[in-house]
């Protein structure tokens, strides 16, 4: 059995009672009269069908169904169940495990309600289409299919809303999409940002709304600290380019331990116009960093990247920006969230 299902299965099995699934099914109106397809199978029908799911039809599913559970049901009644009330069952389901396997939103859940608003999360998935739609829907061709779909979805933590879903074609970058993710900044919220999602002006923009970022930076972003002894020219006037100093986070992460978390409070990143930002690196264990190497080195395979050993120190840390102050949430706290 695939992992990830296994591991599906015991927190289904750890968070659900059938009395717990029935309350969640009766508080969103799944349950309004006894029927065929109780919750339990319409819940099985939906977590482990897979893309097949949403490939098969009806008739299919219904004739799964049937062999699965010794019932009878027609196309027609499992088309019923597919309406408003069943996405609200599924969609507190699926609230209901995020909060169980996230620790910081179970137990710090009142705290961060106290300091954000909102917490936001957003990220893409792009899915092969046939060739026919490629006219529609690009893809970006090569290893990759002609023609593809990418799904852009922000997600509201508190409360389980999806706040953005949009589908536009598969050969479109995550940071297009920004202007329409700005649309909806607000005071008080919190950005989680995927890299693909990496912007310096983005996040000047977060933070001017009056709200916070935290995000992953990427192996090739500059960081640089203010020059306490910039260079003057014969005019008297200051050397722009030597208002900052780069600094090397290489050199910064040597002499750490395992385990051990610093944070750097007035770094600087953007190219042109430099804007300060606080820096926290966690020099991650023997056993997390071989994992990522892992995970590193699938990645450049399936790129086809050939030169990646100048950043693979970068698998042995956690680096990560925001604009939340160390009095309101301390690095420790940032690294779980």
């Amino acid at each position: 059995m695939n992992k990830r299902l296994k591991q599906l299965l015991k927190i289904l099995k750890e968070l659900y009672s059938i009395d717990f699934i029935k309350k969640i099914a009766l508080n969103t109106k799944f349950i309004k009269r006894d029927s065929k397809i109780t919750v339990e199978i319409f819940l099985s029908l939906c977590l482990f069908s897979g893309e097949d799911l949403c490939r098969s039809s009806l008739l299919q599913l219904s004739t799964r169904i049937g062999a699965m559970e010794d019932i009878t049901i027609s196309p027609q009644a499992l088309d019923q169940r597919f309406n408003k009330e069943s996405v609200a069952f599924l969609k507190t389901v699926f609230q209901q495990m995020l909060e169980k396997q996230n620790r910081i939103l179970r137990n710090d859940n009142a705290l961060l309600r106290t300091l954000f608003k909102s917490i936001k999360v957003v990220d893409s998935t792009t899915i092969p289409l046939p060739e026919n739609l490629k006219s529609t829907y690009r893809g970006s061709g090569g290893s990759s299919s002609d023609a593809a779909a990418k799904i852009q979805l922000e997600y509201e933590l508190f409360t389980g809303n999806f706040i953005q879903c949009d589908v536009i074609e598969g050969v479109s970058n995550d940071a297009d999409y920004l202007p329409t993710l700005e649309k909806g900044i607000e005071p008080n919220d919190l950005h989680l940002k995927d890299l693909g999602y990496f912007k310096a002006e983005h996040f000047k923009y977060i933070e001017k709304c009056g709200a916070y970022y935290l995000s992953k930076i990427k192996s090739t972003t500059a960081m640089y600290i203010k020059n306490d002894t910039p260079e003057i020219m014969s005019n008297g006037k200051v050397r722009k380019d030597t208002l900052y100093k780069r600094i090397d986070i290489e050199e910064i992460v040597k002499p750490l331990v395992e385990g051990q978390t610093i944070e750097l409070l007035d770094i600087y990143i953007g190219k042109i116009t430099k804007f300060k930002t606080r820096l926290i690196v966690t020099k991650l264990t023997a056993e997390y960093k071989k994992k990522r190497e892992e995970n590193f080195l699938k990645v450049a395979k399936r790129k086809s990247k050939k030169n990646i050993d100048k950043n693979t120190y970068w698998t042995s840390i956690n680096i990560y920006i925001t604009n939340i102050s160390a009095e309101t949430i301390d690095k420790e706290q940032l690294h779980n969230i």
